[in-house]
């Protein structure tokens, strides 16, 4: 989701351990979502969000602008770093 109620926190050590966080207060019976462009780099099989009509491919795909503001929300694992920063 481009509009998520939570991020996926990866370990960067093994054995790469995700904790899920909630971004804002979640009611109960919501849906959780996450930006699924902060845990993988380059998407093999890309899909459209349903909820803004936008194509999720990667972090790699994203505009520098949004890289930018999911890196200073905190949201970016390490292992996404380092191929960005490659």
């Amino acid at each position: 989701s481009f509009s998520p109620n939570c991020y996926a926190s990866v370990d960067p050590k093994p054995p790469h351990a995700i904790e899920i966080i909630a971004l804002r207060d979640i009611a109960p019976g919501d849906e959780l979502s996450f930006d699924y462009s902060t845990t993988e780099w380059d998407m093999a099989a890309p899909f459209v969000d349903v909820g803004t009509g936008t194509s999720c491919q990667g972090f790699k795909h994203l505009p520098p602008e949004q890289k930018k503001a999911l890196l200073e929300r905190g949201v970016v694992p390490a292992h996404i770093l380092r191929l960005w920063v490659k």
